[in-house]
C-alpha cells in the first residue's frame, strides 16, 4: 500500500494508480518538476503510470509492476538499480526492456529482485555485498537471471541483502550478513551466494528490514534474523523466535519493525522497545506496510494512520512534521487506498 525508500513515498490506490510524495531531488518520485529543491507535501499522481499491481522503493528510486508484467522504473540509478541497461537517473517511469511476465518484485536499498510466473528469479543494481547472488561483479545494470534449482514462491530485500522462499517452505538468503541478518551459523560479514537456512520450521511467508530478515511460518509462528530481532537474549544464535503469535503480516523499516497479528492487533519493536509492544489504536488494523522511516496502517473503519520522519513530506500529511503517534491520512485519500494486505496479480497469461 504505502511504500518508500529514505526521503520519498509511493502509494498504490485501488484503481492501479500510483501516488508519490515526499523530495522531488533525482526523479525519485517520476514526475518532473522546475526544481530539484522542491518537496510534494501532498500526493501527487503519476500521469503516465496505469494499471500497476504492485510498488516497491529502494533509498532513491522506485520500480512498479503493472498488470501485464513489464516493469517500469524511475529515480537514481548510480548502480544500475533502475534495471535501464546504463547508469543514467530517470526522471518518469521508463519500462524494462526484455523482462516479461513478471509476477512479483522488490527492492532493497540499491538493488532490486523480480520474479516471473515460471519461478524465474531476475537482479540488477548494486552487488558489492553480494545480494544479487553473483559473484565477481559489483553493478548489474541490466536485469541478469539468477542461478537457483528451487521453485520460488517469494522474494524479499533488505538494506544490503536478499532472501528467497521456496513453495516447500526453505528459505535461502544472501549479501551483507554484518547484523547477522542472513541467520547463517557461521559468521560473516558478506556471502555472494544462496545459501539455505537450517533451523527454521516450514515458512510461508519472508520480509526483509535494513539489517534484518523475518520468517512467518505455517502456524503463524515468527522468526528473526539480524538487528533488531525481538527478543531480549544474549544475542548467541543466528535465528530467533519472537514472542508474538499469530502473526499474519510483517512490516520492517530502516531498524523498526511492526506486525499484525491475526485479532488486527499491531506490535512493535525496535531498538528502544526490543520486545514487541501493543499499538493503542481505535480501530481494528486490516493492513500494514512501512517505508524506510515510516509505518502506515489500515484501519476497517476505512481510515488510513500514518507515522514516522517526516522532515520532507514523505507522510503526505502537507507539512514537513514528525509523527511520533498514529495521525490518519486526510479521508478523501485514504479512501483510495486499499483496506487490506494485498499480493500483485499474476501476469501469467
Amino acid at each position: 500500500i504505502m511504500h518508500g525508500g529514505h526521503w520519498h513515498s509511493a502509494f498504490l490506490d485501488v484503481n492501479g494508480f500510483v501516488w508519490t510524495c515526499g523530495r522531488v531531488s533525482e526523479g525519485r518520485l517520476g514526475i518532473v518538476r522546475d526544481s530539484e529543491e522542491r518537496k510534494e507535501l501532498i500526493p501527487q499522481r503519476i500521469p503516465t503510470l496505469a494499471e500497476i499491481v504492485q510498488v516497491t522503493c529502494g533509498f532513491a528510486f522506485t520500480v512498479c509492476l503493472d498488470s501485464n508484467g513489464k516493469l517500469w522504473s524511475f529515480g537514481n540509478n548510480r548502480k544500475g538499480q533502475l534495471g535501464q541497461g546504463d547508469l543514467e537517473t530517470r526522471q518518469i517511469p521508463e519500462v524494462i526492456q526484455n523482462l516479461n511476465s513478471i509476477v512479483s518484485v522488490h527492492s532493497g536499498c540499491h538493488h532490486t529482485l523480480c520474479m516471473d510466473h515460471h519461478s524465474n528469479i531476475y537482479g540488477f543494481g548494486y552487488n558489492h555485498k553480494g545480494q544479487l547472488a553473483m559473484n565477481g561483479k559489483e553493478t548489474v545494470a541490466a536485469p541478469r537471471k539468477i542461478v537457483f534449482e528451487g521453485s520460488c514462491k517469494e522474494i524479499a530485500c533488505g538494506g544490503d541483502h536478499s532472501a528467497i522462499l521456496t513453495t516447500n517452505g526453505t528459505v535461502y538468503t544472501c549479501g551483507s550478513n554484518t547484523k547477522g541478518q542472513l541467520g547463517r551459523k557461521i559468521c560473516f560479514t558478506k556471502r555472494p551466494t544462496l545459501e539455505t537456512l537450517e533451523y527454521l520450521p516450514p515458512i510461508s511467508s519472508i520480509s526483509c528490514g535494513y539489517g534484518n530478515t523475518f520468517f512467518i511460518s505455517d502456524v503463524r509462528e515468527l522468526y528473526s534474523a539480524g538487528f533488531p530481532n525481538g527478543v531480549t537474549q544474549a544475542a548467541t544464535q543466528f535465528i530467533f523466535k519472537v514472542p508474538l503469535e499469530n502473526v499474519i503480516a510483517v512490516a520492517p523499516s530502516y531498524e523498526d519493525v511492526i506486525c499484525l497479528t491475526g485479532d488486527y492487533k499491531v506490535w512493535g519493536f525496535g531498538p528502544t522497545q526490543i520486545t514487541p509492544d501493543e499499538f493503542a489504536s481505535s480501530t481494528e488494523i486490516r493492513a500494514i506496510s512501512a517505508t524506510q522511516v515510516a509505518f502506515m496502517m489500515s484501519g476497517a473503519n476505512g481510515s488510513v494512520y500514518v507515522c514516522g520522519e517526516n522532515e520532507d513530506g514523505q507522510l503526505g500529511l502537507g507539512d514537513t512534521c514528525k509523527r511520533e503517534e498514529l495521525v490518519p491520512l486526510p479521508q478523501d485519500f485514504a479512501q483510495l487506498l486499499p483496506q487490506k494486505n494485498i499480493r500483485a496479480k499474476s501476469a501469467r497469461k
